[in-house]
């Protein structure tokens, strides 16, 4: 019998499909130049000392396997070119569109083989292995062929095989190979007795570990490996809880477990003494007092004394230590404070303190903001601003009707608030102006389509306003270079300058810089070679005019004239303008009528 070898001269490709159950993209992922996800095309064959080219790169190595060829590519590859000494270099088409962390399956063989002679005799078929789980190790013959799903051409034949997997149990069996049918092993692993059961649960927030690895927050149910295990649970600011827990098989195991905070003490004495102390706003009792079991960590607190100004800060309480805390309260400043007419009521911070004249004591340390009411006279707002050295200051109350303040009388006019010599009753307007608002609008021509932006205004009289738009619109375009339905989706980010009629009109000049993009293209004429991009994109500038009328309290109606400009080269993907048969394109050159004016007109939903 001859030893010789044979070579054949074709590639003979059987088939090409998604493998919807191989999560080995996911799980052994790469990611290409454009930090995209790859798919896999796995070649399956009884070939060896195979060499593959792709239009747009293999990303890595190819992951060689006994049988099978793993080439990690980029998302919409539409080419694969397959090599081998002595044969002619198939150049393969792929028939659908290669989507991210997607598995593809290439089944190929030769038209002959290259197989000494002494088995050329003997054919062969595929053996195909799943299991459930996946992910498990193949042996035949006690040789590792891979893990699954597995598919590999074997030699027609009987074989002996092996699956295992880590907390599953072994399997053992023979296969026998037929030519002509293709062989399907689909096993179920059956799981190892070697787990228990464990439920715990905490109280609110607390997050739960085991071995170090958080597996909940609060509460956990599931299985553990027999053996031993190390549980925690945590909170900050509590005790931790720590247990090393010894796991038996088939046994349930419970843990009710909530934490102990962590508490502190702190001495508070103040100058003078008898100041009330209140810790979060909670009243503690008053200086000098050891304050005990409160929770460690930030808190606020506050010192109180008639007579005296406050004092407030944040102060941190440590675990298990005691914290002195000493304040020196200054004396408060008092202010009599009369009107004319008499009898209205004052509020000092929003609190009633009764009726003028009055004596007031401020806080010397904060602003004091002061309210008089009094039935048939416009209501006053004033401030009295920290260290103020005012002693005595009187309000002429003026009637409803009329728009000014009284002319206010008091010793010292230099320490007299500037807030106090403005007008405070004349109706403002501007409160009632946009701040914050959400448009949906339709707009005529090219681009056009829909569009929405959100917005907002700012500056004194909400004069200035920022916003981001988005857009869409599809045209049919037949033309040298285009054939079909075109999508143009369209982002920008602009500003505006505004001019308001009153609080319910407004009238506004904008202008806007961002992207257009036309998507799903279908180019007339290419080279398989010089395959031309899927979408372009080039710079879309707009400017215009918007009127807007307030139709109800939150709701605006409005209209805009537009004048849009995108004449620029038409860039691809990575930011190269587009070039076929040595031709580069322009945008306008692919879309000439997408550079004109336009109207819009739509409504605005808006917050003031």
């Amino acid at each position: 019998m001859s030893s010789g070898i044979g070579f054949s001269q074709n590639f003979k490709l059987i088939s090409f499909e998604e493998d919807l159950s191989d999560l080995s993209a996911v799980k052994y992922a790469r990611k290409d130049v454009n930090d995209d996800k790859c798919a896999i095309i796995k070649v399956y064959t009884n070939l060896d000392n195979l060499y593959f080219e792709t239009r747009l790169g293999i990303e890595g190595d190819i992951v060689n396997k006994t049988g099978e060829f793993w080439i990690y590519v980029s998302p919409k590859e539409k080419q694969l070119k397959i090599i081998k000494e002595g044969y002619i270099p198939l150049e393969y088409s792929i028939p659908v569109i290669v989507e991210e962390s997607k598995v593809y399956k290439l089944t190929l063989t030769g038209s002959g083989n290259d197989y000494k002679s002494s088995t050329s005799s003997k054919l062969t078929e595929y053996v195909v292995f799943e299991t459930e789980p996946s992910g498990a190790q193949i042996y035949i013959n006690e040789q590792p062929r891979g893990t699954t799903p597995l598919t590999i051409p074997m030699i027609e034949g009987n074989y002996t095989c092996k699956i295992t997997m880590p907390l599953f149990q072994e399997e053992n069996f023979e296969i026998n190979v037929e030519s002509g049918n293709t062989l399907r092993i689909s096993n179920v692993l059956t799981e190892m007795d070697i787990y228990g059961n464990i439920n715990i649960r905490t109280d609110l927030g607390t997050d739960i570990y085991i071995d170090k690895q958080k597996v909940g927050t609060e509460t956990y149910s599931g299985r553990l490996i027999e053996g031993l295990h190390i549980i925690t649970i945590e909170k900050e600011n509590y005790k931790s809880y720590k247990k090393d827990l010894l796991i038996v098989a088939n046994k349930n195991y419970e843990i009710d477990q909530v934490l102990e905070p962590k508490l502190g003490v702190i001495s508070v004495q103040s100058e003078p003494l008898g100041a009330s102390i209140f810790i979060d706003g909670d009243f503690k009792g008053s200086t000098p007092k050891f304050v005990r079991d409160i929770m460690c960590g930030e808190h606020h607190i506050t010192i109180e004394k008639e007579g005296f100004s406050s004092v407030s800060e944040n102060i941190y309480i440590p675990y298990d230590k005691t914290k002195e805390f000493t304040f020196k309260l200054d004396d408060a400043k008092t202010l009599k404070l009369t009107t004319e007419p008499s009898g209205a009521d004052i509020y000092l911070n929003n609190v009633l303190i009764g009726n003028t004249p009055v004596n007031l004591t401020l806080d010397k340390t904060k602003l004091n903001k002061i309210k008089i009411i009094k039935d048939g006279y416009h209501t006053v707002f004033d401030e009295i601003p920290p260290a103020s050295q005012l002693a005595e200051k009187t309000y002429k109350l003026e009637r409803l009707g009329l728009s000014r303040v009284a002319n206010q009388q008091t010793p010292q006019k230099t320490e007299q608030p500037k807030s106090t010599k403005k007008n405070k009753y004349k109706r403002n307007h501007r409160e009632n102006r946009t701040k914050i608002g959400w448009s949906l609008s339709g707009i005529s021509g090219k681009p056009g389509g829909i569009s929405t932006s959100l917005y907002g205004n700012f500056g004194s009289t909400s004069q200035y306003g920022i916003f981001i738009d988005a857009g869409y619109q599809f045209n049919k375009y037949s033309n040298n270079y285009i054939d079909g339905v075109v999508n143009f989706p369209r982002f920008a980010i602009g500003g505006s300058y505004q001019l308001w009629l009153w609080d319910f009109a407004v009238v506004e000049a904008f202008g806007s810089a961002g992207l257009e993009f036309a998507t799903g293209l279908n180019w007339k004429t290419y080279s398989i070679w010089d395959y031309p991009p899927d979408e372009v994109h080039t710079k879309h500038l707009k400017i215009g005019l918007r009127a807007a009328i307030r139709i109800s309290p939150h709701a605006e109606l409005f209209g805009a004239y537009n004048i849009n400009y995108t004449d620029g080269p038409a860039l691809d993907v990575f930011g190269d303008q587009v070039e076929i048969n040595g031709t580069r394109f322009n945008y306008q050159t692919l879309f000439p009528d997408r550079e004109a004016e336009n109207w819009e007109i739509g409504i605005r939903f808006v917050i003031y």
